[in-house]
């Protein structure tokens, strides 16, 4: 991920025991510094476009939701080629 980009994004540090060698061979973000995580969206907005409105308004939809209990057991490919965890259950990330 460049400078000139951002995304929402869950971070699951408890993953890097199993992941972090794997992300850090074949995923270019991990070399720029991105921690393990469930992307939520991506791309979000230039980094130039989060201002105090946007960050409020993500606070406000964030705080409606208590913790969540997730598990990342099941392995998925995107067509892209990216193998990943796919957490479960998945409607806690997706609509």
């Amino acid at each position: 991920m460049s400078s000139y980009e951002s995304a929402l994004v869950v971070l699951v540090p408890e993953s890097d025991a199993v992941v972090g060698s794997f992300r850090d061979r074949y995923d270019p973000s991990a070399a720029e510094g991105v921690p393990a995580h469930i992307t939520l969206l991506y791309p979000f907005k230039s980094p130039d476009a989060i201002d105090d409105a946007t960050l409020r308004k993500l606070s406000n939809c964030f705080l409606g939701h208590g913790p969540i209990q997730f598990s990342l057991s099941a392995m998925r490919r995107l067509p892209t080629a990216v193998l990943y965890l796919a957490p479960q259950p998945m409607s806690h990330f997706a609509n």
